[in-house]
């Protein structure tokens, strides 16, 4: 469905002589991902307000999305997918919200500890269907490393004023770890796959 949306839109800006019709690949492409992103960030708002969490809905997909921009992370094959796993990280984070009594501080210096290490040390993870530089890299890693801890002090410092921003701040910077986490994991896994079919 989405890439059939992409598709009517490209088709009728190169009708319109709006774009050029030799690059529609990559205008699908991008318009495939606006469209994903409008999506994601609809259900995302309508969850909020359906738990009575608009507001810090919005605080956690301004911070994931701003770190996952630079950090990069784990990838589905198809949208449906992909939309599927940040929906039900979105129903997480609210739900957590919902029945949390407490947050131990231990917790926030755990996520903090995570979250810079995998800035640090991981990012930024590619996707493989848009490779970066070596310039690009040293970026992005720059980039991660001072937006991860910039939030890491915001939510250090909103502890003591308002636990449930905090919170909402950590669940975001472990939801990016864990993405990169996992997306290196599969990666090695799929090499692993590789180098045992081209031995056999």
């Amino acid at each position: 469905m989405i890439t059939f949306l992409a598709q009517i839109i490209t088709g009728c800006l190169v009708r319109n002589k709006i774009i050029d019709n030799t690059k529609l690949d990559i205008y699908i492409y991008g318009f495939e991902i606006m469209i994903s992103n409008i999506i994601c960030f609809g259900i995302g708002l309508l969850i909020g307000a359906v738990f009575s969490e608009f507001l810090e809905c919005i605080v956690f997909l301004t911070v994931f999305v701003l770190l996952r921009r630079y950090c990069g992370g784990y990838h589905a094959e198809t949208y449906l997918v992909c939309d599927t796993i940040f929906t039900a990280n979105i129903l997480l984070v609210m739900t957590i919200l919902k029945i949390m009594s407490v947050y131990q501080i231990y917790v926030h210096f755990i996520i903090v500890g995570i979250s810079i290490a995998s800035a640090v040390i991981l990012a930024p993870v590619e996707n493989k269907y848009k490779p970066l530089t070596i310039e690009e890299k040293k970026n992005h890693k720059l980039y991660a490393t001072v937006i991860c801890l910039v939030m890491i002090i915001i939510s250090s410092v909103l502890l003591f004023i308002n636990i449930k921003f905090a919170t909402v701040i950590d669940m975001a910077l472990i939801s990016v770890a864990l993405s990169m986490i996992i997306e290196i994991l599969r990666k090695g896994c799929e090499n692993n796959e590789k180098r045992k079919k081209s031995n056999s």
